[in-house]
């Protein structure tokens, strides 16, 4: 799940977005005894669940339909534009197209991510994920999807991933191509064991 906190314009953190991620960290360290700061959002870690991440904003207009635009921060301070309004429709028009299990493996990305230090922001892994499927007329099954997903991303590597995050994509590319082809040769254990080493030791049990 991701928040947005909207944060009041300040010219320091308008300059420099690193600022706003330490404030909103300050913030939630008060409630939150596991959170983590990454260059776009703080992410916090719950019992319960994979967490949440928080992307600190600042309102930048509205698009051309009327909803707010914000700024959002990237790498090295910076601040990039974003269009959540206009990404959460693209996401239905392909879930209509897709049925649920595309939404179902954006879910299974975000897993992914937050189980290996959140080398691709939440909202990055929308963009990739509908990229990738954007000429699709029907979604394959969660492993085939997450590898296609994972592909997509090392091949046309989202702005926002660091070098680290590159070779976290990479491993995970290869690692699940071996696993839909260990699935193929009928070593299901093989298979289970590369799926486990991305996604934790929760899978297979409420993961796919």
């Amino acid at each position: 799940m991701d928040i947005i906190a909207i944060i009041n314009d300040d010219p320091k953190m308008m300059e420099n977005s690193n600022l706003a991620i330490s404030a909103i960290s300050s913030y939630l360290a008060r409630t939150y005894a596991s959170i983590e700061d990454f260059d776009s959002a703080v992410h916090i870690t719950l019992n319960d669940g994979p967490g949440i991440d928080v992307v600190p904003a600042l309102i930048a207009g509205k698009n051309t339909s009327g909803h707010s635009l914000f700024k959002i921060p990237a790498e090295q301070g910076a601040w990039i534009n974003y269009d959540p309004a206009g990404q959460d429709q693209r996401i239905e028009q392909l879930s209509l197209q897709l049925g649920d299990e595309f939404k179902q493996a954006i879910r299974l990305a975000k897993w992914w991510s937050r189980a290996n230090g959140s080398p691709i922001p939440s909202y990055e892994i929308e963009g990739v994920m509908s990229r990738t499927f954007l000429k699709w007329t029907k979604m394959p099954t969660p492993p085939e999807a997450l590898a296609a997903f994972f592909r997509d991303a090392d091949a046309n590597k989202p702005d926002k991933v660091t070098g680290h995050g590159k070779s976290v994509i990479r491993k995970a590319a290869l690692t699940a191509q071996d696993a839909l082809e260990l699935a193929a040769q009928g070593d299901t254990a093989g298979s289970i064991e590369c799926w486990r080493c991305l996604l934790g030791e929760q899978f297979p049990t409420i993961v796919f």
